[in-house]
């Protein structure tokens, strides 16, 4: 965190400064930064891809309270499919898989 609050986000102010010094007008500034906010709104989304996929059974078991947050702030293009209901199958595929993983019968698991 030191380092994105004392490294990153001061250049990114001095930069956008400069560019608008330089170009006096504020057209280049607001292109850029709606250019930034799009490219984040992507790495977010495929993000949140990657980990719907490969984490849906520690999504399923996170709490209520922190999935809201999750589904509103982080992955709002991901909000039905970071749902209860639509992270219940791809759950208990992965609870299967890391059973067999481990080893443990079907059987023994009712």
């Amino acid at each position: 965190h030191l380092f994105a609050y004392g490294g990153v986000f001061p250049l990114t102010v001095l930069v956008l400064n400069r560019l608008l010094l330089w170009a006096g007008s504020p057209v280049p500034v607001l292109v850029l930064n709606v250019w930034s906010f799009v490219m984040s709104q992507c790495s977010t989304h495929f993000l949140w891809s990657f980990h719907i996929k490969g984490m849906a059974l520690e999504l399923y078991h996170f709490p209520c309270w922190l999935m809201s947050i999750i589904r509103v702030t982080c992955a709002p293009l991901h909000f039905c499919r970071l749902s209860d209901a639509a992270l219940e199958g791809p759950a208990r595929q992965r609870a299967l898989e890391l059973r067999q993983l481990a080893g443990i019968c079907e059987s023994l698991v009712k």
